[in-house]
C-alpha cells in the first residue's frame, strides 16, 4: 500500500462513503477526517513508537510520553515574570528525552504526519511542505521550550514515509547512539530505524484506510 500511496495510484477496495462525516470517500479524505479519532490514533501509534525507540538509546526513565511545557501559572519575557488575569493553557509535546543532543539537557519531541499529496498541497515540492511545518511546529513551541532551557525538535514525517530535515537529522542522532550502544555497524541500525518507522506509518495509513 505504501508503494501505491508513493506513487500516487489509489488502493483497490476502498469504502465509497466516509462512515464518520459521510462525505465521499478517496485517499486524501482518510488522511484528513477528523471525526472518528482516526487521525489522532494514528498520530499517537507514531508517537508510542518513536518513544520506544529513544528509550533503548539513554534508558527507559529518560524517556517520556507528552511533557508538560509549561503549566501556565506565568510566562518569563524579557528576564521578567508577567503577571496575567487569566492563566495560559498547558502546552504538551509528544516525547521527552533527556540527554539526546546534550548531556544534561531535555528536548521535546512533537510528531505531525501530513499528506503531502492533498489538494491543499498539491503543486507543491513536498520537502518544502514538510519544512514549512516545521516552522510552524517551531513557532508555537520553541520559545516556551527555550524558557525552560530545554531542546525542542519538530518531527514532520509525511504518510509515504518521508520526512523533514530536522526529523531526518534526529533519526541520524538516534542511529548513532544506538549503534553505539549494542555495538551494531550504522548501517544495520539505520535500516532498523527506518524500518520500525516506516511499518508504523504504513499501518497508521491502512488503519484511515480500511477501519471503515
Amino acid at each position: 500500500m505504501s508503494l501505491l500511496l508513493h506513487f500516487r495510484l489509489t488502493p483497490h477496495s476502498l469504502p465509497h462513503r466516509c462512515e464518520g462525516c459521510q462525505q465521499r470517500f478517496s485517499v486524501e479524505h482518510a488522511m484528513t477526517c477528523k471525526k472518528g479519532g482516526l487521525i489522532l490514533l494514528c498520530h499517537n501509534d507514531l508517537s508510542s513508537e518513536w518513544q520506544e525507540l529513544c528509550a533503548q538509546a539513554p534508558s527507559p526513565s529518560a524517556v517520556s510520553d507528552e511533557p508538560l511545557i509549561h503549566n501556565g501559572q506565568g510566562q518569563q519575557e524579557g528576564g521578567a515574570d508577567v503577571q496575567r488575569t487569566e492563566p495560559l493553557p498547558e502546552i504538551r509535546g509528544d516525547v521527552s528525552a533527556h540527554g539526546f543532543w546534550t548531556r544534561g539537557t531535555t528536548v521535546i519531541f512533537d510528531i505531525r504526519v501530513r499528506d503531502t499529496e492533498c489538494p491543499s498541497q498539491r503543486g507543491s515540492d513536498p520537502g518544502v511542505s514538510l519544512k514549512c511545518h516545521e516552522v510552524e511546529k517551531k513557532w508555537k513551541y520553541l520559545v516556551h521550550c527555550e524558557c525552560q532551557r530545554k531542546h525542542f525538535t519538530p518531527l514532520v514525517f509525511s504518510v509515504d514515509v518521508m520526512m523533514g530535515m530536522e526529523c531526518d537529522a534526529t533519526r541520524k542522532r538516534l542511529v548513532s547512539c544506538l549503534a553505539t550502544l549494542w555495538k551494531w555497524t550504522y548501517s544495520e541500525v539505520c535500516s532498523f530505524v527506518r524500518s520500525r518507522l516506516a511499518i508504523a506509518l504504513v499501518q497508521s495509513a491502512s488503519w484511515c484506510l480500511w477501519w471503515y
